[in-house]
């Protein structure tokens, strides 16, 4: 019974509390420099036109970004004021932004 108690917690700790947040590693390792999968458009996004996921995509890259990935949820549905190439990183200067609650609906795990 021991063992069956001590198994379960690891089971417990494992499935974790559906939250999304993240720990001191994970936002050491999160920070978007050198070599760090940065948000970059998928395709060409067309100045007026309002980002979603389809137009993202997350690509290795030898710049520095300021935006991290944690921040994908901030850029869904915000119009870009700019022209944006194909794999040119995205980041606020780009699109019009005013500060919100980012929406995490679409990424909680709903399964139990």
């Amino acid at each position: 019974m021991k063992n069956i108690k001590r198994l379960l917690r690891k089971v417990f700790l494992a499935y974790g509390d559906e939250s999304l947040k993240m720990s001191e590693a994970e936002k050491k390792y999160g920070n978007t420099g050198p070599m760090k999968k940065a948000i970059v458009a998928r395709k060409p996004i067309k100045k007026g036109e309002a980002l979603t996921i389809e137009h993202i995509a997350f690509k290795r890259t030898n710049e520095s970004t300021y935006i991290k990935q944690m921040q994908l949820g901030n850029l869904l549905n915000l119009t870009a004021n700019v022209d944006i190439q194909k794999d040119e990183q995205i980041d606020f200067s780009k699109v019009e932004y005013a500060f919100k609650k980012a929406d995490i609906s679409a990424f909680k795990n709903t399964a139990k």
